[in-house]
């Protein structure tokens, strides 16, 4: 939609969208400041309800919310950057002198974004140590970093993809044999034999599962038919 005819209506709109604050009635009074708050919120009031001011309105809100979107993800370079950070991770840029609570966080407030990243957690633990007046508090600070390996893992398949390349002999392409060609004498013997060797390696049947399964499979043998005999007649 194009900008306004009205030039001050689009001050308007432009001063509304540069506040965070987004009153409508504070960014009518920028544009005319002898406006009262009552006067500015009235007018503001009335400008939203013209169709060519609202519709203005609604693609200036929903240009910024898109551009907010896109600025809250991450882009490749964002993402290499962060892995980055990750990779060069290192004990010794986050190592605490103190073991005071107060004295950690201010640690931490202090450290570099790039060292503070690659922190994964943290622990303070504190416990009493001995008993009686030779009691005396302990306290241990541990640190733990985030994967490294796995950064740079990360990083390397990024500039340097894994490439699959299946060759033959002598690094000769795979050739792969035709079935329709004739075997030698050789390969039929080979065959053969490997057949054989199958054949010998392969369980036995015990007898008398065979010679039941034999009779299992034979077809009982159908009854002949005995033909009733006839009737004497009566004298």
């Amino acid at each position: 939609m194009p900008i306004l005819k009205n030039a001050k209506h689009e001050a308007v709109l432009a001063a509304f969208i540069a506040n965070s604050d987004r009153v409508g009635w504070r960014a009518y009074q920028s544009v005319y400041p002898n406006s009262s708050q009552r006067a500015a919120e009235t007018a503001w009031s009335r400008l939203m309800k013209d169709a060519e001011f609202s519709a203005r309105h609604d693609e200036l809100v929903g240009a910024v919310t898109e551009e907010a979107k896109r600025a809250a993800v991450m882009d490749l370079t964002e993402v290499l950057e962060e892995l980055s950070k990750l990779g060069r991770s290192n004990i010794q840029n986050v190592v605490v002198r103190s073991d005071d609570t107060a004295d950690v966080v201010q640690s931490l407030s202090e450290m570099a974004p790039e060292h503070a990243a690659a922190i994964k957690s943290l622990t303070i633990e504190t416990y009493m140590e001995g008993a009686g007046e030779e009691a005396r508090e302990v306290k241990k600070l541990r640190f733990e970093l985030h994967d490294k390996k796995g950064a740079l893992s990360e990083l390397r398949r990024h500039f340097e993809p894994d490439k699959h390349e299946h060759t033959g002999k002598d690094g000769k392409p795979i050739e792969v044999a035709d079935a329709t060609e004739p075997l030698d004498e050789l390969d039929v013997a080979r065959r053969i034999a490997f057949l054989l060797e199958r054949a010998a390696r392969a369980p036995a049947r015990p007898a008398a599962a065979a010679k039941a399964g034999a009779k299992a499979k034979a077809k009982p043998k159908p009854k002949a038919k005995v033909k009733p005999k006839p009737k004497a007649k009566a004298r």
